[in-house]
This record gives C-alpha cells, structure tokens and sequence, in this order.
C-alpha cells in the first residue's frame, strides 16, 4: 500500500493542452509478514515527473502522461526511472479525480494503479 502527496504546476501550450511539473514524496508500508523479517514499516520516495495533460473536449475529461524519476530516501536506494500514464476529469470548481499507472524502473519494476483526488488553486 503506497500513500503520498505532490504537487503539480501547469502552463498551458495549447488549446485544452497542458505542460506539467510534479513533485511529492511517496511512502510505501510494509506489510506485516514483512515486518517480522526484519523490514522497516515503510519506505520513501521523492518523485519528480514532467509530462503533458491533454482535454479531449477541451474541459472534462483528460488523458495524461508524466515520465522523471523517483528517488528513494533510503541510504544507497538509488533512482528510478518513472512514468505514469493516466485519465481523470476536472469538475467545476477546479476539483479532480482520475486513476493511473505509475511504473518506477530499477533493477526491476515497482508499480502501481493509484486514484488521484485533488483541488486546483
């Protein structure tokens, strides 16, 4: 189970079309059978993504894709290569809900499907 927060920064580059800017901090928790081996409670990363945002009808609903890199918190975790594709739709008022794939690529893959919820100010 992996729990976090970022934020993002948008600049606009077309019509219905969006550059943007991530960072965050993402923790990862242990499960218990884990824990009784040994393994700490839970693990972090710094995620910091750039990708584009797409409206198809020029409000509503959205495509997304990031890509960047997650670094762990961790002595000697190293960096992962990240990207995240994703849909959603912003409601008025500037709140939005959308669910996607986060792939983190390091001597393997780490990955998830995550629901986003979030409010633009």
């Amino acid at each position: 189970c992996g729990v976090g927060g970022s934020l993002r920064y948008y600049i606009p580059i077309g019509t219905g079309t969006y550059f943007n800017l991530s960072a965050g901090y993402t923790a990862f928790l242990t499960k218990s059978a884990l824990k009784q081996l040994g393994a700490k409670s839970s693990y972090g990363f710094v995620p910091l993504k750039a990708g584009l945002k797409y409206y198809f009808n020029g409000q509503g609903f959205y495509g997304e894709a990031q890509v960047g890199a997650a670094f762990s918190t961790e002595s000697g975790g190293g960096t992962a290569f990240a990207y995240a594709p994703g849909i959603g739709y912003t409601l008025d008022g500037g709140f939005d809900i959308g669910v996607r794939y986060e792939g983190w690529a390091h001597d393997g893959t780490l990955s998830q499907v995550a629901l986003r919820v979030a409010v633009s100010l």
